[in-house]
């Protein structure tokens, strides 16, 4: 058990922060969740997880004007030494590594961006070696209601987003769990089973991102199930929203398949299993779904011809992706996918049953 006194960073344990005042139309009609419940799940998460793990340190760092503290504590405990264990790298590249990884530590500080990051510490710094798996999430910035939590999960003008059905709004109490989990997911198999390999193939880093997020997403939706207060509704939006995934971040937080995986399992099935076990599950699933590169690759470039065919052009902002235009792809496949996307949008704005078909039959 390790702790430091800082104003903005302690390993699994933070300062309790003030409450933000809700609208009267956030009160009236949607679930407001204060800086003080925030701040009680973070810790509820972190701790539970120190306990589980004790051989991984897991710090949470809030950023925001205290990110310089925040930076200068989790850089003492790091020592002089450290390396980055979230990517796979030869020996003689370690300090470059450290330094990108720094720089973008220092980075999701300053902007409040969610991130995690897992580092093996010095043998002679103040955690003798161990690794420490930072997580950075600011409770004063991380959506506070409803509409809010649903609103950074699709990429939708406001006034669509206010005609979203009531009951498919995201919680942000279970989301805010889901958020934890998902990056803890991360550091624990950079922990026990690799960092993303190195990879010379054009989509090789857009392979190992898909990899990693299918799983933190499996791994997030069964640990949602383990919560004695869990909403199933929750967890059936949460899978309709990664099927959306052009409202989303783009096509390696498509991780419909994983989810849909995860959704599917019989009440029972994660009963009595422990976090470890729900672990390797997660990890199972991810590599069923992800598959091969080859794999990949071609399943991508159906989504982007579906994309187009809905008048979104992921390449815009990515503009590696524009080659896979030019890959042959079976027209049935791409129809499908922009049909079953049409069928989940739809859902966004009613209440009806959500009907979930594979992402493409022929897979």
């Amino acid at each position: 058990m390790y702790t430091i006194k800082t104003t903005g960073f302690v390993p699994w344990m933070l300062i309790l922060l003030l409450p933000v005042a809700a609208s009267a139309d956030q009160v009236a009609n949607h679930y407001f969740l204060g800086n003080n419940e925030k701040q009680q799940i973070i810790d509820e998460r972190f701790k539970f997880y120190q306990h589980t793990f004790p051989e991984i340190v897991f710090a949470h760092a809030t950023g925001g004007e205290q990110w310089r503290d925040d930076y200068i504590a989790i850089t003492a405990l790091l020592g002089e030494a450290p390396v980055d264990q979230d990517y796979e790298h030869p020996p003689e590249l370690r300090g470059n590594v450290m330094e990108v990884s720094l720089q973008r530590l220092a980075l999701m500080l300053q902007r409040n961006i969610i991130s995690e990051t897992l580092f093996r510490t010095d043998a002679r710094g103040p955690l003798k070696g161990q690794p420490l798996c930072v997580i950075t999430l600011n409770p004063k910035t991380y959506v506070a209601d409803n509409l809010e939590t649903t609103s950074y999960m699709v990429d939708l003008p406001e006034e669509l987003i206010k005609k979203i059905h009531p009951s498919r709004l995201l919680d942000p109490r279970d989301h805010l769990r889901f958020t934890i989990d998902h990056e803890i997911y991360h550091c624990l198999d950079s922990h026990f089973t690799g960092g993303a390999p190195m990879t010379m193939k054009e989509f090789g880093g857009d392979f190992n991102q898909f990899r990693r997020e299918s799983g933190a997403d499996a791994f997030a939706l069964a640990m949602h199930y383990r919560y004695a207060d869990n909403t199933p509704r929750y967890a059936e939006n949460m899978t309709m929203y990664r099927a959306l995934w052009l409202f989303s971040e783009g096509p390696n937080r498509c991780t419909f398949e994983s989810m849909l995986e995860i959704y599917h399992l019989p009440a029972t099935a994660l009963s009595g299993k422990t976090v470890m076990e729900i672990f390797r599950l997660a990890t199972r699933v991810r590599d069923k779904n992800a598959g091969t590169y080859e794999f990949y690759v071609g399943r991508l470039a159906a989504k982007l011809k579906a994309a187009k065919q809905l008048g979104y052009d992921p390449s815009v902002n990515d503009r590696h992706l524009a080659s896979l235009y030019e890959q042959a792809t079976d027209p049935k496949r791409v129809a499908y996918k922009v049909n079953r996307y049409r069928y989940y949008y739809a859902r966004l704005f009613d209440d009806l049953p959500i009907d979930f078909q594979p992402a493409d039959p022929s897979e």
